[in-house]
């Protein structure tokens, strides 16, 4: 679990991109002959409100190839478009994921974006007879479903109108979130590692980690940079 405030994200980005980009390098590694090669599940929740993920756009495409899903959980789709541009965004949403649900209180470009995906129906006046064509859902009724509706869509395939129920709402689920956590042999007394990136006290030194300082022109002016490398992987951090 990687767990930070959200109104300190922009203070722990530079470590978070340096895992996020470890983390993805480990799951795009090609499986070996005769050793396990289990599928991952990546839970990004509020990935909107986090850190720049370097290539994520490519991550995103290319991960799905070795057993890899990620589930992005965003308030509104405009805020990839923030972080990555228009371009990156596009590329996020469209080219790497290929199911996404759709929940009431979007904001009005998300709407207007899920309507034109959704497209148009044809309808018939029965006192004329006479046919015309609207929206499957327009901005407004997408904006304003009922709490616990959502419009689901996946790949090529026809959208579907979700009924949501939470799993602490389902019986099943309920007898589930009480089974006792299982115990592995040889970590009964062990405590789970955590490393504390408070600003003002690390519990313990990060392993691997070294840097050094160096000087570089810049539009004529000299300037000192720190250069960070974190397991093979190198960032400027100036």
């Amino acid at each position: 679990y990687l767990i930070t405030p959200e109104h300190e994200a922009n203070y722990y980005a530079f470590w978070l991109s340096l895992v996020y980009v470890q983390l993805f390098n480990f799951a795009m590694a090609l499986p070996v002959k005769g050793k396990p090669y289990l599928p991952i599940t990546f839970l990004l929740d509020e990935i909107g409100n986090g850190s720049k993920i370097p290539d994520f756009s490519m991550y995103v495409s290319t991960l799905r190839k070795r057993k890899c899903s990620l589930v992005l959980s965003l308030q509104d789709t405009e805020q990839l478009v923030n972080i990555y541009g228009r371009s990156d965004a596009t590329a996020i949403l469209n080219g790497g994921i290929s199911t996404k649900i759709y929940r009431p209180g979007l904001g009005l470009g998300a709407c207007q974006d899920l309507e034109r995906i959704l497209g148009k129906q044809t309808l018939e006046d029965r006192e004329t007879g006479r046919e015309f064509s609207r929206s499957l859902m327009s901005a407004d009724e997408v904006r304003t479903m009922k709490s616990g509706r959502a419009v689901g869509i996946s790949g090529n395939s026809h959208p579907v109108n979700l009924k949501m129920k939470p799993f602490f709402k389902r019986r099943k689920f309920k007898r589930y979130s009480k089974i006792p956590q299982p115990t592995i042999h040889g970590s009964e007394n062990r405590e789970p590692e955590f490393i504390d990136l408070d600003r003002d006290e690390v519990s313990r030194p990060l392993p691997d980690v070294q840097s050094k300082t160096i000087q570089r022109d810049k539009n004529g002016e000299r300037e000192s940079v720190r250069i960070a490398r974190f397991q093979g992987v190198s960032t400027n951090t100036s």
